[in-house]
């Protein structure tokens, strides 16, 4: 840490990948306010908004928003990489996918389960069209199972869990 110092004399792909492990790192000592601080860092040291590592970023920073209990900013920063996706045609890649889940996932925290639902249920379409075997991947299965169970729905949850787990 000490040698990077203010980063002026580092490469930019250096002090990102060291902001981004220091965030790491402080996520990893339950420091979430430093951790946040790191990666903030790292997308300023960054710069191209239009890169995929700044939406791995701003991903990261979104989950440790969602940790730390800052759901409302969490929100805004998922729905700022989704916009940022389609703006850049990255919509309905593995990554987009994944961060419209996360999405959701604060949807439901927030009290909020069937908008949550409908926007699984969206995901799953899609990315059900894309498996080649029209099976959906656990990281999906797993939160709607979740919400379906939180709607009251928790026979089908079982089942749905159940369903992914044969495949």
């Amino acid at each position: 840490r000490a040698a990077l110092g203010d980063g002026a004399h580092v490469a930019a792909g250096t002090l990102v990948a060291c902001r981004r492990a220091e965030g790491e790192l402080a996520n990893a000592a339950g420091d979430p306010v430093r951790a946040i601080e790191r990666i903030e860092a790292a997308l300023r040291a960054q710069g191209d908004s239009r890169s995929p590592q700044h939406a791995v970023l701003l991903g990261f920073l979104a989950y440790l928003h969602g940790q730390s209990g800052d759901l409302a900013r969490a929100e805004a920063l998922h729905r700022q990489l989704q916009a940022q996706d389609a703006s850049l045609g990255r919509s309905d890649t593995q990554g987009d996918l994944r961060n419209r889940r996360a999405l959701a996932e604060l949807l439901d925290a927030r009290g909020q389960p069937r908008e949550a639902q409908a926007m699984l249920d969206a995901i799953a379409a899609r990315a059900q069209g894309i498996a080649a075997d029209g099976a959906l991947p656990l990281w999906l299965e797993l939160p709607r199972a979740r919400v379906r169970a939180r709607l009251g729905d928790g026979a089908g949850a079982e089942a749905q869990l159940r369903a992914a787990a044969e495949h």
